[in-house]
């Protein structure tokens, strides 16, 4: 059985910024779960028995070698790919802190990463991760 094709898959995802205020992304390869060609921000499955906070420390330091510190909790997207006949629901975080230097540890799952506005994001930009800005900006906006 396959989470997210044989049942609903629990994920989680990140948005880590940089001193300039830019998002880093990573274009997922053939060899990732879902997306195929798409940009991503780190992430991935909840495991059975692992809170989704451990989830999210543990996929970015497996993809980026980066270290979650302080994370602020943005909100859920249904990833539903038709398509495809996945579904998942990702819990979606703010690494309010980190530390490392985000690298591409997995390049047989990432072609590259790179570091965008968000309001300027590739064609190619996964639905996730669109959905995840439209969080983070309305978290924005109540912190004023």
């Amino acid at each position: 059985m396959t989470p997210g094709k044989d049942y609903l898959a629990l994920a989680c995802g990140v948005m880590i910024f940089n001193a300039d205020g830019k998002l880093l992304m990573m274009l997922r390869s053939i060899n990732t779960r879902a997306d195929h060609g798409r940009w991503g921000i780190p992430g991935g499955l909840v495991e059975f028995n692992e809170t989704v906070e451990d989830a999210i420390r543990r996929e970015t330091k497996e993809e980026t070698d980066a270290e979650l510190r302080e994370l602020q909790y943005l909100g859920y997207v249904e990833h539903i790919l038709r398509d495809e006949g996945k579904h998942f629901v990702s819990q979606i975080f703010l690494a309010k802190s980190f530390s490392g230097e985000a690298v591409n540890m997995e390049p047989d799952k990432f072609e590259r990463f790179e570091w965008f506005d968000i309001d300027d994001l590739p064609e190619n930009t996964s639905e996730v991760v669109h959905r995840a800005v439209e969080h983070y900006k309305r978290w924005t906006r109540e912190q004023k």
